[in-house]
């Protein structure tokens, strides 16, 4: 599970999801103009096809936990260049 010790109160967040070179990181904001990163993130080289038979590739996904209530909306996603 990610986690970080920041808190964020605005009304709509913004996620960045960054997997670079096998490296995932994600930062969150609530303005879009200041990122906060995560406390941890995930190292994911070993979740490709071929380490779980046939399994799958890595993909981009959204959760939502906890008490209350989340909407997804104006989702992008862009591949590096």
């Amino acid at each position: 599970m990610l986690r970080s010790s920041a808190s964020l109160t605005a009304p709509v967040v913004r996620l960045r999801v960054r997997n670079d070179e096998h490296d995932v990181s994600i930062l969150f904001s609530g303005d879009g103009r200041t990122w906060t990163r995560f406390e941890t993130g995930a190292e994911v080289s070993g979740f490709h096809h071929e380490s779980f038979s046939g399994w799958g590739t890595l993909r981009v996904a959204l959760y939502a936990a906890g008490a209350g209530e989340a909407a997804f909306s104006d989702f992008r996603y862009r591949g590096f260049k």
